[in-house]
């Protein structure tokens, strides 16, 4: 698998989840960019085209499910979600999948599990194009 195979966006508005983030994906061999709202993810998402995106669900501007669905709806963007959210329950993890998003984690969570769930989505990607 390539790096190209591997480039990741996290969107989130806290700096310490993203440095999180970010430090984690890593370590694990993903290239990931960082931005901080949803604004900012639909416009990175255009510019680079990542393999994967690892979304927040409650974010200032806008949140995490309209983001989602406009990534979804755009063919060039349109790449697996990651959902992520302190707030799990059985409600909001149905409209995290409903608004298009292909994994669901819960704040806070154990980056191995993040990892491998970021390596399913990708690899599931890879397989399917």
């Amino acid at each position: 698998m390539s790096a190209l195979d591997r480039s990741a966006l996290v969107v989130d508005d806290d700096d310490d989840i993203r440095a999180l983030l970010s430090a984690v994906l890593a370590r694990a061999g993903f290239d990931a960019a960082v931005v901080d709202g949803g604004a900012g993810a639909l416009a990175a998402a255009q510019a680079s085209r990542p393999s994967v995106y690892v979304l927040d669900v409650r974010m200032p501007d806008m949140n995490g499910h309209d983001v989602c669905r406009a990534l979804k709806a755009d063919e060039r963007t349109n790449a697996p979600v990651l959902m992520l959210s302190a707030e799990a329950s059985e409600g909001d993890v149905a409209a995290a999948f409903e608004s298009g998003c292909d994994a669901f984690l819960a704040k806070p969570f154990k980056p191995r599990e993040l990892v491998g769930r970021l390596e399913e989505l990708v690899s599931a990607a890879g397989s399917a194009a």
